[in-house]
Parts: structure tokens; C-alpha cells; sequence
């Protein structure tokens, strides 16, 4: 008998403890949720020319404030050109898969939510954006602490993963790489796109404090005057400098007229 409660005992222990261990969508305050999270007030990070190297650094929208992107099984990285940030891996962007990346904030600051695309257009598991293997997202917060979620599997693409708020827990860095002892030879994915954050703050030192930042993207409207008012502002310099040069030719060229 007593042995038989032993069995017992053991066994709800062991239940316990699988319960415990299996992945979910929240540890602690980082929810992982396997999707594109719209709606939370994201902003893009954006390149303004194209980089190489690892690390590499973008901008969340026209903020000044950057965010570095590295390699954490030393492949050298390369953003797109100017708009939002579309990062490949030599020595064949677009086609070498990337293996891992490891997404930072700016010293001193950091984001309430992140969403990540791995995107995958040619890998050997079939393409049309399906990652081969598993790949283990981490998220680091303010404070140092890491939440693991395994969460991209084949035929997987996107993750948000977002803190709670009033919790004083904010994201500072994203990793993603292999789920360990997988090893698969095809691991990897072709793109990482479109990298958006939202909840930017300062942090404040020696405290859990994070003052929001206030970022005014343009907006489309904005935009389009503003790209009408250069366009216009071009084509006055260039009548003035054609008028330029015509009076600097000699005048019996142009019959005596200044061309004003």
C-alpha cells in the first residue's frame, strides 16, 4: 500500500510538473501570439539606404531613435534600400537562409509589443513562407529577464509578442534562432520583414519607469502635399536657373533678350 501511494503521489507530481513546462501563450507578462496583431498602434522600422554588416541599425519612423539588427551564428546581414526594413543574409540576399537574428533596442530605450515576419519565397521545405524546423523566439525585458516560447513552426511566418501593461515590463531585445538539438539542414528563412514596434519609451534610471515616446509619423495626405510642394519648389529653381544661364550666354546668341 505504501508503496502504491508512492506511485501515486509521483505520478500527480510528474503531471504537475509536465503542466508546467508545456509551452503556452503567456510567461509571465510576454504574451507570444502566432500572429499579425494589428491594431496595437505599431510603427515600422525603417532603413534609409541599403546596410550590410551585423550589426545594422534602422529607425523606428522618422523617431531618431535606432534599432540594431545582428546575426547570432555569424552570417552578415543586408536591410533594403530606403522604407521599411526587409533584412536578408549574404552571400545571396533573397535566397541564403537566415539562420537567426537578434533585434535590439536603443540603449536606454524600449517597446510594449514587437511583430516579426519571417518570410520564405524558395525555401527547400516548399517555399510560399514556411520556416523548416522549429524556431525559438525569446524576448528580453527591461529588466534582464528572458520569456521563451517556441512558437514558429513550418508553415508559420508571423509572432507578436506584447507585455501586459501597468506591469512596468518592457521589451528591449528579440532573438530568434534553431530550436536547440534540431539541427535541421534547411532551417532558416529568406527574409526578415517589416519589423514593427509600438509603445516606444525612455527608460528611466534606476527605476522600472519607461516614459512613452510620442512619434508623429507623417501621415499619407501629409505626404502627398509634401511631395507636391517639392515637386513645385523644383520647378521654380529650374526656370531660374535656366534663366541664369541663358543671360550668361553671349547676348548675339540670344539677339540682345535677357531671358528672365
Amino acid at each position: 500500500m505504501t508503496n502504491s501511494k508512492h506511485i501515486l503521489l509521483g505520478g500527480a507530481a510528474l503531471a504537475a510538473l509536465l503542466v508546467v513546462i508545456q509551452p503556452t501563450g503567456a510567461f509571465a507578462d510576454v504574451i507570444f501570439t502566432n500572429s499579425n496583431t494589428g491594431g496595437i498602434g505599431e510603427i515600422n522600422v525603417l532603413f534609409n539606404q541599403v546596410d550590410t554588416g551585423s550589426p545594422i541599425f534602422g529607425q523606428i519612423d522618422h523617431s531618431g531613435i535606432n534599432v540594431g539588427f545582428s546575426s547570432l551564428t555569424s552570417q552578415i546581414l543586408q536591410s533594403s534600400g530606403n522604407g521599411q526594413a526587409d533584412i536578408q543574409a549574404l552571400p545571396s540576399p533573397g535566397t541564403t537562409l537566415m539562420t537567426s537574428i537578434d533585434m535590439v533596442a536603443a540603449p536606454g530605450t524600449a517597446w510594449g509589443d514587437v511583430i516579426i515576419n519571417l518570410d520564405d519565397a524558395g525555401n527547400p521545405c516548399g517555399g510560399g513562407q514556411n520556416t523548416c524546423g522549429t524556431a525559438v523566439i525569446t524576448a528580453i525585458d527591461n529588466l534582464g529577464n528572458p520569456f521563451t516560447e517556441v512558437v514558429l513552426d513550418n508553415g508559420q511566418n508571423y509572432v507578436t509578442a506584447q507585455t501586459v501593461p501597468g506591469t512596468n515590463e518592457y521589451i528591449t531585445e528579440i532573438q530568434v534562432q534553431e530550436l536547440a538539438g534540431e539541427n535541421n539542414p534547411n532551417f532558416g528563412w529568406t527574409d526578415f520583414k517589416q519589423p514593427r514596434v509600438s509603445g516606444v519609451c525612455d527608460l528611466v534610471l534606476g527605476t522600472t519607469s519607461c516614459t512613452p515616446v510620442v512619434i508623429d509619423a507623417p501621415e499619407p495626405g501629409a505626404l502627398a502635399l509634401l511631395g507636391t510642394a517639392l515637386a513645385l519648389l523644383g520647378l521654380a529653381l529650374k526656370r531660374r536657373s535656366l534663366g541664369s544661364l541663358f543671360w550668361c550666354l553671349p547676348q548675339k546668341l540670344l539677339g540682345a533678350r535677357r531671358i528672365a
